[in-house]
């Protein structure tokens, strides 16, 4: 159910990930915590999915169509590109940057601060700002722990934890502008989708909402709808 957030194109912006995070989409999320033991306290964030490859600008799902993109072993990421026409290849991260190197891969999806960290845009021509899944960090305690704490310091540890993860999604939205310009500086053609454009592929990819929607709950989708 977690994975709710990384549904594609369900998180339009960074905007839209405060709004539903610091709303109803969060508090479903702390809810779900809570069944497991956990208090949740805020939410980070490694940003948004982008994606690279070998061969051209990514504008439209025809595009995607024969690529081999390297993905997570996610069946919802799986279902994903099967139903947008690319070939959706697992492997470990790891290899990754020598399957590229070597055109085994066509290309792969990853927040840029995966992208840079691993130099993965040496090796590909073409980076795409689709926005298509959003990566959550969530943030908690052990709830017999938080409990334990006076409720006083209970409320400064909410605070503290809210001022945190503001911050950390700051710093990160700061580095990733910086990494997608140092991409381009370097010689990478980065396009960015319009909402048009995105609105294209959101319609191509309801089947996968068809699917995991008896799994995650219609309940739980709507909420970060909202």
């Amino acid at each position: 159910r977690f994975g709710v957030i990384s549904l594609p194109f369900l998180i339009d912006d960074t905007e839209t990930a405060d709004k539903v995070l610091g709303g109803a989409g969060g508090e479903a999320i702390n809810k779900i915590l809570l069944e497991k033991n956990i208090v949740g306290l805020g939410f980070g964030e490694n940003g948004f999915r982008q994606i690279t490859n070998s061969k051209k600008a990514i504008e439209s799902p025809a595009d995607m169509s024969g690529l081999k993109i390297r993905i997570p072993g996610i069946k919802m990421f799986i279902s994903l590109y099967k139903t947008l026409g690319a070939d959706p290849i697992t492997m470990n991260f790891g290899e990754v940057f020598t399957a590229l190197q070597q055109g085994t891969i066509d290309g792969q999806e990853n927040p840029t601060d995966v992208i840079a960290s691993s130099k993965i845009n040496e090796v590909q021509k073409y980076m795409s700002v689709w926005d298509y899944s959003y990566d959550s960090i969530i943030f908690g305690m052990n709830k017999d722990k938080f409990e334990s704490f006076s409720a006083e310091d209970q409320k400064l540890i909410r605070e503290a934890a809210a001022e945190a993860c503001e911050y950390q999604r700051q710093i990160n939205r700061e580095k990733a502008q910086k990494q997608t310009q140092e991409f381009i500086d370097g010689g990478m053609t980065v396009n960015k989708l319009t909402d048009d454009q995105k609105a294209v592929f959101k319609d191509a990819v309801q089947s996968v909402y068809t699917e995991y929607e008896p799994i995650m709950g219609k309940e739980l989708i709507d909420s970060f709808r909202k």
